[in-house]
């Protein structure tokens, strides 16, 4: 079994901590290498589709690869939507499958699948491991193999590897065999290496630079960073630039982060907004409206990021600069202050007019935009929050944080943008960090991934903030499905179920809420309790859809009333 315990103490002397495992036959020497290594933080978590969410949300928190082990078979494609979100998101997973021994591959033995390669590209790259066969070559292209792995995993841009491990039988050792690797045993370590402007590079931008007089800053999501901060900082309280900042960038501490913009840059078409340069960093934006006002605008746009392919989110893309965020922002200079301070002083206004039409439109109904002001209020500070995808994300984004800058850090699945494993990434995050952990969800997203509680690792930590309306309520808010007369039915998909047995099962606390009088009191208790828990807000998908449309038309009519004042 020493060629197989290779695998883990390479994975240990590489710094990985973080091992999930999912029961198996197939996988039982990988499954003891990692238990008996003693070195490892390892979990079992038998749904491995949620147990892939769950090592995503822990590679997620930390940055650093957290190892998957699954067994033969089909169970490897239940990692398929979690691989998928990590290669999208920049996520390092090391994914280990079992599998069968290639002579037994098509031959209608139990669990064998095509293995090799079966995530296609939605990994850096996938290895077959060596099978043993006693050969000291055999044994050298394994080890290096794993340390070759292991650093693409964490080589930028950062993201799953797939290493499909053939095992013969016997498959379990004797009872008394202890663990040991290779004597010699080869790990090839790398060093990172900070990316930065060349001198020339950064003269000849800066000549750019000198034809653009209103300039956009866009934070695409990321996690927070000080070294970023400090220079996002500087750069824009110097050269007047606004910062766009959706929820997931985690950019909303930086004094002056321009939030509202999914509402007030709908079907806006102001010329003192319009940027004729787009400087980017990060990975996607939630907001919709966002991207269309930009790719409708005449605008060029410069991203910034260190490795990787770069995207065209906007349509306008001019340049990629390969640099770190924080040397390039630290070392450009703009020119034109006074054009860059009016355009500025423009975002400026919108967002806080924007601002004062969501304090006033807040009523004493049960509606989503009602609750979800109240609750983006009252997250605790030192907490982390995430939000699941359709309506959650987008609710926060519209709504923005107004306080705990600084210690709150928002978390979402926007790589491939799937509600199917919001609650277990919320847990892997959890669990990685050990800070109380906050996840907002609608009812569609948290049924689906229910499982993500099949395990025996929930902390007291963990929070969920179900707003249920029985359906999914985003397709009675995007025109297309609403207008079908099979839109209730088949877009919708009406539901039932409550979150109060699943509970019981699992020992959660549990609070309800049905109606804007109960919403205090079941507050309160809910934030006072100290172990797991749900509070279930219970909504009218109608009521939101109605609610979001009025506060829609007041932000269209404040458009128009300061497009006229321009």
């Amino acid at each position: 079994m020493e060629h197989i315990h290779n695998i883990a103490e390479i994975c240990h002397r590489l710094g990985v901590v973080h091992v999930i495992l999912s029961p198996g036959s197939r996988c039982a020497p990988l499954t003891l290498a990692f238990l008996r290594h003693g070195k490892f933080e390892v979990k079992t978590i038998s749904d491995e589709r949620s147990a892939a969410f769950i090592a995503l949300g822990m590679a997620m928190e930390n940055n650093h690869p957290v190892v998957l082990v699954c067994t033969s078979g089909s169970a490897v494609y239940n990692y398929a939507p979690a691989v998928a979100e990590a290669y999208f998101a920049a996520v390092p997973l090391l994914v280990l499958t079992a599998d069968r021994p290639e002579e037994w591959i098509g031959q209608r033995d139990g669990q064998t699948i095509f293995q090799n390669n079966i995530f296609g590209d939605h990994v850096k790259r996938s290895f077959t491991y060596p099978v043993e066969d006693g050969n000291s070559d055999t044994i050298w292209h394994g080890q290096r193999l794993v340390s070759e792995a292991v650093n693409l995993c964490v080589a930028e841009p950062k993201g799953p590897i797939h290493i499909n491990i053939p095992l013969r039988e016997p498959l379990y050792p004797n009872t008394d065999a202890a663990f040991a690797y290779s004597d010699g045993l080869k790990v090839v370590y790398s060093v990172e290496a900070d990316p930065t402007l060349s001198e020339e590079s950064v003269r000849v931008l800066n000549n750019e630079l000198l034809g653009y007089k209103k300039v956009l800053l866009i934070a695409g999501q990321g996690s927070r960073n000080e070294a970023i901060e400090k220079a996002l900082v500087d750069f824009c309280q110097h050269h007047k630039v606004p910062l766009v900042a959706d929820v997931i960038s985690n950019a909303h501490g930086i004094a002056g982060a321009i939030q509202h913009h999914d509402l007030f840059l709908a079907n806006n078409t102001s010329e003192a907004i319009q940027p004729d340069l787009i400087l980017s960093f990060g990975q996607s934006v939630v907001s919709k409206n966002l991207k269309l006002f930009l790719r409708q605008s005449d605008a060029d746009h410069w991203h910034i990021q260190e490795a990787g392919q770069a995207a065209d989110p906007f349509q306008k893309l001019s340049k990629t600069i390969w640099a770190s965020t924080s040397d390039f922002f630290t070392r450009i200079q703009l020119n034109g202050a006074e054009a860059q301070e009016n355009f500025k002083s423009h975002w400026e206004e919108l967002k806080k007019r924007t601002a004062a039409v969501l304090e006033k439109n807040q009523g004493q109904e049960l509606t989503e935009i009602n609750v979800y002001q109240t609750v983006l209020k009252r997250i605790p500070e030192h907490t982390d929050v995430h939000l699941a995808n359709s309506m959650a994300v987008r609710y926060a984004n519209f709504l923005g944080l107004q306080h705990g800058a600084n210690t709150i850090q928002f978390f979402c699945n926007r790589g491939t943008s799937g509600i199917d494993g919001s609650t277990s990434t919320a847990l892997g995050t959890c669990l990685s960090s050990k800070r109380n952990t906050w996840l907002l969800t609608g009812d569609m997203a948290f049924f689906y991934d229910r499982n993500a509680f099949w395990n025996n690792y929930v902390p007291d930590s963990f929070a969920v903030v179900l707003f249920n309306n029985n359906g999914g309520g985003i397709f009675n808010m995007i025109p297309g499905p609403a207008k079908q007369p099979e839109g209730k039915a088949y877009f919708v998909t009406e539901q039932k179920l409550n979150a109060k047995h699943l509970s019981e099962e699992h020992g959660l606390a549990y609070f309800r809420v049905n109606q804007w009088s109960e919403l205090e009191e079941q507050w309160n208790s809910f934030a006072a309790c100290k172990t797991k828990k749900i509070i279930e807000i219970v909504t009218d998908v109608e009521g939101n859809t109605l609610a979001l449309n009025q506060l829609k038309q007041k932000i269209k009519s404040l458009n128009t009333q300061y497009n006229e004042q321009q």
